[in-house]
């Protein structure tokens, strides 16, 4: 597969939204933003392990708005 360079950003949604929604970057649910956009040449299920990885010994965050 070839890969590409791709853009992310790292969100906590306010309210939950089901695994695979899709909405325009013009048309974000309320969200707090914890990474700001950046460039990765890692392919999806590469990016989704390395975190996983990273983020396994950080406790989970509840937040309100």
């Amino acid at each position: 597969m070839t890969r590409f360079t791709q853009k992310y950003t790292l969100v906590q949604f306010f309210d939950p939204i089901e695994e695979g929604c899709e909405f325009a970057s013009s048309n974000w649910p309320l969200h707090s933003t914890i990474v700001d956009t950046f460039a990765i040449d890692w392919l999806v299920d590469e990016m989704a392990a390395n975190l996983a990885d990273v983020l396994a010994s950080y406790s989970v965050v509840n937040s309100e708005a």
